[in-house]
């Protein structure tokens, strides 16, 4: 099996593609990729219940950071896509 990479490749295209045919209708597509644990969610209580500590090296993010990118995602329409926490410059 090869795992979830072919289909988040997949949605990711279909986002892009589906953005740029509903956009001159005034329709906005975009898409929201999260590799992070969500601050305050039931997500990361659960991963942490037992006492265990996360890797200091895996992201967290807080919700309200995510809800902002939305927000700037629908108002803007200037990008369809965006990763959070932002990747590291290469």
């Amino acid at each position: 099996m090869s795992g979830v990479a072919p289909l988040m490749a997949a949605a990711r295209n279909y986002a892009f593609t589906l953005n740029a045919e509903a956009m001159p209708k005034g329709v906005y597509a975009g898409t929201v990729n999260i590799g992070a644990a969500i601050d305050r969610s039931a997500g990361l209580r659960a991963m942490t219940a037992n006492g265990i500590e996360l890797d200091p090296r895996f992201p967290s993010i807080d919700p309200d950071d995510i809800a902002g990118e939305i927000w700037t995602l629908v108002t803007k329409r200037d990008r369809v896509e965006v990763i959070l926490p932002p990747l590291p410059p290469v």
